[in-house]
């Protein structure tokens, strides 16, 4: 039977996936918007914690799927067509954005060594550090996350760590379900706890891939607890209606703007999560553009590293600046509000050409095998 469709939670994947591109644009296009503001407020810093969001949502959202099929066990075709499932959403995308990152450290180095008489004057070898061949066969497995510092598109490490964790969520889904409500409501503290321990270091979840794959297994746990009190209705009534979703939102929003710790954005995060899952199709979240955002936010995610590179290094070879030297600083949150633009239109346009018909097709593949 086929899951009701949960609009809210899909806007708000939307929203989350502009943020992590303002919190990246604001720290590396244009540096000097997170420097105006550092002093205010740690909102630019604090915008990467969307990716917890995204780790939580994926535990929620699979739960919420996969939940009757894997509840009582793994059966070999059900987990054949889960891992093929998954594989075609996320891994087109994936490899589409990576072959444009070769081309585009193609084409520099055609540019410096090949037009330009003093290539020595560049302070940058193409196909060297992050972007070399061998790290290019790391991205193109999904290893990144096992292995610092091999990033082209950089975001696509979080990509590499969800990738592992759904090779082993059908297994890990009976296990917690084995449990007694409470065993599974108590199953946050362990999970809240290592994050507790991941952050304490340096007061962030921002840090090595490697660390971060347990910070991604806790935040799916954290999730699939989530779907189970979902089911059973536990606090539907404080937060199912309008009120509650605003309320929880930008209670959640706030706390981007405080100088406290990063868990208590992400606890709220889950409740923001059970809000917007109470109340499917009715809140400010319905909105259709809102609603658009949230199903192209894979690829406002996938695409924002490779225009951003583009950019930089377009600049740098045409005006021999920075990106952000190129304007007025009076100008730069317009700016900011452009290239997300840009993002946006590119993410529409490989949407369409990409990500949903190669998983439809990938996914079709598997089923006609099957028949």
């Amino acid at each position: 039977m086929e899951k009701q469709k949960l609009h809210n939670i899909t806007s708000l994947r939307g929203i989350a996936a502009v943020f992590i591109v303002v919190h990246h644009f604001s720290t590396f296009l244009i540096p000097e918007i997170r420097q105006y503001t550092a002093e205010l407020t740690p909102f630019i810093s604090k915008n990467y914690i969307w990716v917890d969001f995204f780790f939580i949502l994926s535990g929620f959202i699979l739960a919420y799927v996969y939940n009757d099929r894997f509840e009582s066990g793994v059966e070999k075709n059900d987990y054949r067509h889960y891992i093929v499932s998954r594989f075609a959403r996320i891994y087109p995308l994936h490899l589409f954005m990576l072959l444009g990152f070769l081309a585009l450290e193609t084409a520099e180095f055609m540019y410096f060594y090949l037009s330009i008489e003093d290539a020595g004057a560049h302070n940058y070898e193409p196909f060297t550090g992050r972007r070399s061949l061998p790290t290019f066969f790391s991205n193109l497995f999904l290893m990144q996350t096992f292995i610092n510092g091999t990033y082209w598109n950089e975001p696509a490490w979080s990509i590499s760590a969800e990738w592992v964790v759904y090779i082993f969520l059908p297994f890990l889904l009976p296990m917690i379900f084995h449990f007694k409500r409470l065993g599974k409501i108590l199953l946050l503290v362990p999970a809240f706890y290592l994050l507790y321990q991941l952050n304490k270091p340096m007061h962030t979840l921002d840090m090595t891939p490697t660390l971060s794959l347990v910070r991604c297994m806790c935040e799916a746990t954290i999730g699939i607890v989530l779907y189970d009190i979902y089911k059973n209705n536990i606090l539907r009534e404080a937060l199912s209606g309008r009120l509650a979703i605003a309320l929880v939102f930008t209670a959640s929003f706030l706390t981007l703007f405080l100088d406290i710790s990063h868990l208590i954005t992400i606890a709220l995060f889950t409740l923001l999560i059970l809000s917007a899952a109470y109340n499917p199709n009715s809140s400010f979240l319905s909105h259709p553009y809102l609603i658009f955002l949230g199903t192209i936010s894979y690829s406002i995610y996938m695409t924002h590293w490779f225009i951003q590179s583009f950019l930089l290094k377009l600049s740098m070879a045409l005006t021999g600046h920075n990106f952000s030297e190129n304007f007025p600083a009076a100008m730069t949150p317009v700016v900011l509000v452009v290239c997300i633009g840009l993002v946006i239109l590119s993410s529409a346009i490989t949407y369409r050409i990409i990500e949903d018909p190669f998983r439809k097709r990938l996914r079709a593949v598997s089923l006609t095998k099957n028949a």
